[in-house]
């Protein structure tokens, strides 16, 4: 219903288009930022420009493709939830050197206007269980109570599901902390080497 939804409450009130992410939005707790604060950082950089919202959004889903040679599943999955509701050809102020709906479309059917390039969904998001030597999962743990979910000092880690994984496509480990605290779900990632380098954190926003 309306109530339950940020994105039907803006468009009933005179939100012309509303950009959002249909499931967990993940990104950085400091810049520079990765997945969603890409996205939603150039959509509202290029809307700022004077381009209209969906080509603005198309710029923020490009430069995402362009941020990584090989994606793996978060990249993925911001790609693919991010959708653009309302009306794609509204704007703010005019722009006379930026085109509107047509040319969104035309990036869809030619090769000639705008296109992103979609990575193999499937290769990217093979996963398999993962062994970890225990002082590195340590490391790993107190990286994440210290920079992602500091409350989980006081909750303690064996109160919250975790899940280690090896990422086939990029030779990464994943660990998933996933805590739930009443309606509100929240979740931290953190990709890290077999020696136990720290590649990449992400949180859920």
């Amino acid at each position: 219903g309306e109530t339950q939804s940020i994105m039907m409450m803006a468009l009933r009130n005179k939100c012309l288009a509303f950009l959002g992410s249909s499931k967990i939005a993940f990104g950085t707790c400091e810049p520079k930022g990765s997945c969603a604060d890409i996205v939603i950082g150039d959509y509202i950089k290029y809307l700022a420009k004077g381009y209209s919202a969906g080509n603005a959004h198309i710029e923020g889903l490009r430069r995402l493709c362009a941020c990584r040679d090989d994606m793996d599943d978060s990249d993925i999955k911001t790609l693919a939830e991010f959708a653009l509701y309302g009306d794609p050809s509204a704007r703010m102020g005019t722009n006379k050197d930026v085109g509107g709906i047509k040319k969104l479309f035309k990036g869809f059917s030619s090769q000639k206007g705008l296109s992103i390039p979609m990575p193999d969904v499937r290769r990217c998001v093979q996963m398999a269980l993962a062994e970890v030597d225990a002082k590195i999962e340590a490391i790993i743990d107190e990286f994440a109570m210290r920079n992602l979910m500091p409350e989980l000092k006081e909750i303690g880690l064996g109160n919250v599901r975790q899940s280690v994984f090896k990422m086939k496509n990029t030779g990464l480990n994943q660990k998933i902390y996933s805590l739930e605290a009443g309606p509100i779900r929240r979740i931290a990632k953190v990709y890290f080497d077999d020696k136990g380098k720290i590649c990449k954190a992400l949180v859920s926003k």
